[in-house]
């Protein structure tokens, strides 16, 4: 129901080579596993050989989606450093972009609230990306607003969050998204993570 057009959507990764995004048009081999519990749901997508320019590198991406909440958990982990792995939101020249950084200055995020569904012509839609501030930063992208994150082979996580005033009992408000992603904020900065 997002109009994604030639963006990553929310949460999409890729690599970002100065004035686009690099997908995976050139793999050698993808694996996927999925694993299912009480608790969690998880999806691992193993990329090898996975080429964007003069790089090469396998990706180990690894997404958790938990009942409780509307975030996921993404966990990107890259076989050699490199230059350029991002994520994002896809970008409205109509919607304007917040970001906010935690008390301690430890995380971060980007987020989009408005009419950004092909669902109805007045849903709202929210959605965020919260990084960590030692790990990432935030950038404009062509498509998207981007988080870059710095060149390393250590996993790098991320959370996808998202809320549509048209879900059952759901956030029905602009107000009430900043109030959930500053609540969210907050608990990364007391716990380090949200699960």
């Amino acid at each position: 129901m997002l109009k994604a057009g030639q963006s990553m959507g929310i949460g999409g990764y890729g690599r970002f080579t100065g004035d686009t995004i690099a997908h995976f048009n050139e793999v050698e081999k993808t694996q996927v596993k999925v694993d299912n519990s009480n608790s969690s749901s998880s999806i691992t997508i193993d990329y090898k050989g996975w080429k964007t320019g003069d790089v090469t590198t396998d990706l180990e991406s690894v997404i958790h989606i938990f009942p409780e909440d509307r975030f996921l958990k993404a966990e990107l982990t890259p076989s050699v450093s490199f230059d350029g792995l991002a994520t994002g939101i896809v970008k409205f020249d109509d919607i304007p972009l917040m970001q906010e950084t935690s008390e301690t200055g430890e995380w971060a995020y980007i987020a989009t609230y408005g009419v950004q569904t092909l669902a109805g012509e007045n849903d709202k839609l929210g959605m965020a990306i919260f990084y960590k501030t030692d790990e990432a930063k935030a950038i404009e992208g062509p498509h998207d607003h981007l988080v870059v994150f710095n060149p390393s082979t250590e996993k790098q996580t991320y959370y996808i969050h998202s809320a549509w005033n048209q879900e059952k009992d759901g956030i029905k408000s602009e107000e009430a998204f900043k109030q959930d992603l500053q609540a969210k904020l907050s608990e990364l900065d007391n716990n380090g993570k949200l699960e």
